[in-house]
């Protein structure tokens, strides 16, 4: 049962989205156990999305070395995340204000507090902020609808339900400045009159694919650069075999926006205003002065 659930959602399914996460407590680890090394029954979608990750990460390695989440080049900010995280542990609060250390390194918000403190401090007279997504796999919901609101204030996010065709929409409105309320002190980054810029790739999926989306769709002032996104729209769904086997999959609620009257997935990624190169992606000088070309100083 296990190895038939593993080759169905690695080989046939083969979304990223959909994973075996654990076996039933029955199986026999001792014979069939290698059997589960995904690699084996792995569809070639997946292996090339794969590929893909590992290359642009490498392209930006060689470019940037191993960088840090916050860069300053000329008059432009580079916020740098891989995946949405959400870290806090239980018991923990991101209260008084979050923290970057290496317990939260990888948290979403963190990260862009993080940021938002070199802009408000030593960094106070950057007028752009490029936020790097071209290497961004994805992760927690709440880490994207936070930066959605961190960076252009208060938005809506729709979900379809593909079966029904019934729509849900998410309002979202949070405690920027962590002062314990919600009201005309909390302001985004674009309220704050920061230009905003967005890098993506083909590896740019699901949340790494929806923010993108979001950002432009509530916000067209927002720039895109780079290269088409990657996709990845239904949202993460969870299940288990009678026997206990646990597995993930892309569920039937589905991410969609609104383009002239009509509902549309972000599942076709969204298209850069300004395409850039590999070789030109991860050249942050290069992107510092395409920024402040594009936008009115």
């Amino acid at each position: 049962m296990d190895t038939a659930l593993v080759t169905l959602i690695n080989r046939y399914f083969a979304d990223i989205h959909s994973l075996y996460i654990t076996p039933s407590p029955f199986f026999d680890y001792l014979k069939y156990g290698s059997l589960l090394d995904s690699s084996l029954y792995a569809a070639s979608s997946y292996a090339a999305r794969l590929s893909t990750s590992d290359r642009q990460q490498q392209l930006r390695r060689e470019k940037n070395g191993y960088l840090q989440t916050y860069q300053r080049v000329g008059d432009t900010a580079f916020i740098t995340f891989d995946e949405f995280s959400v870290s806090m542990f239980p018991g923990s609060t991101y209260y008084p204000e979050p923290t970057l250390d290496r317990w939260t390194r990888g948290d979403t918000i963190c990260i862009l507090y993080d940021a938002y403190k070199h802009l408000k401090n030593e960094d106070s007279d950057v007028k752009n902020i490029v936020i790097d997504l071209s290497c961004n796999t994805g992760g927690a919901v709440p880490a994207l609808l936070w930066m959605l609101d961190f960076v252009i204030g208060k938005s809506e996010v729709e979900i379809c339900y593909s079966t029904t065709g019934s729509l849900q929409t998410v309002a979202l409105e949070f405690d920027l400045n962590f002062d314990s309320v919600i009201d005309e002190n909390d302001k985004s980054l674009r309220e704050q009159g920061y230009n905003i810029a967005v890098i993506t790739s083909d590896c740019s999926f699901s949340c790494g694919n929806a923010a993108p989306c979001y950002l432009k769709y509530l916000d067209p002032d927002v720039l895109m650069l780079g290269q088409t996104s990657g996709g990845g729209a239904a949202l993460i769904g969870y299940g288990s075999t009678a026997a206990g086997s646990c597995f993930r999959y892309s569920s039937n609620n589905v991410l969609v926006t609104r383009r002239n009257g009509q509902i549309q997935t972000v599942d076709n990624g969204v298209r850069p205003d300004i395409y850039l190169s590999n070789a030109r992606m991860y050249d942050r000088t290069h992107i510092s002065q395409v920024v402040d070309n594009a936008f009115p100083q």
